[in-house]
């Protein structure tokens, strides 16, 4: 029954995991290695939703 109070996204690590985490973010992976994503992934990863749903309406069609 306990399954049942945990939300989905839920997520377990130690601070310090965390703290990489974070970190890899604010730097945007290029300080990790491997290199994680490319500079345009992390961007991509860190725009926001709605931004990206309008990029993404305003080119459909135009990829063949």
């Amino acid at each position: 029954m306990d399954v049942l109070r945990h939300r989905a996204g839920t997520v377990h690590m130690t601070i310090s995991d965390l703290a990489r985490y974070g970190a890899t973010h604010l730097d945007g992976g290029y300080g990790s290695d491997p290199v994680l994503l490319t500079q345009s992934s992390w961007q991509q990863l860190h725009t926001a939703f709605v931004e990206l749903a309008q990029e993404l309406s305003a080119t459909a069609g135009t990829h063949r």
